[in-house]
């Protein structure tokens, strides 16, 4: 007679509501966590913008330490063997310059560049990033 009579352990309905909940649950938590996501984004973008504009252009200087001078280096008979030489370089920086046919046309006027020198800066100039210094002499 209880033979005939099936006997379920399982109760679908209870475990169907139970994944449902669940699956709310997780989509909400999701779903709150983009806003977050979102409002912090929109928060960096907007009211950010001008704080971490300002730290990226001062990450493009460079400081550049000066070399101290070592002094003269003589023999043993007083005759100057190495003594120092001022050298200087030119650098233009593509990017913060608006005509640089015109810059570097100006710049010759004050200085000497030789036409080896241009030829030389040309090179490096179709080589080089905009944001990297390209040096002239």
């Amino acid at each position: 007679m209880v033979a005939n009579k099936r006997l379920t352990l399982k109760d679908h309905l209870r475990e169907t509501l139970l994944f449902q909940r669940r699956t709310i649950i997780a989509l909400v938590v999701s779903t709150m966590l983009m806003v977050v996501l979102l409002a912090r984004l929109g928060y960096l973008q907007i009211y950010g913008h001008e704080h971490y504009t300002t730290l990226s252009q001062n990450n493009r200087v460079s400081v550049q330490p000066l070399v101290p001078t070592r002094g003269l280096i003589y023999d043993r008979n007083g005759v100057v063997l190495a003594q120092n030489l001022p050298s200087f370089t030119l650098e233009l920086v593509p990017e913060r310059i608006g005509n640089i046919d015109e810059t570097v046309e100006t710049l010759t006027n004050l200085i000497d560049v030789t036409e080896a020198d241009l030829d030389r800066f040309r090179g490096l100039l179709a080589k080089q990033r905009r944001f990297e210094g390209v040096p002239l002499r």
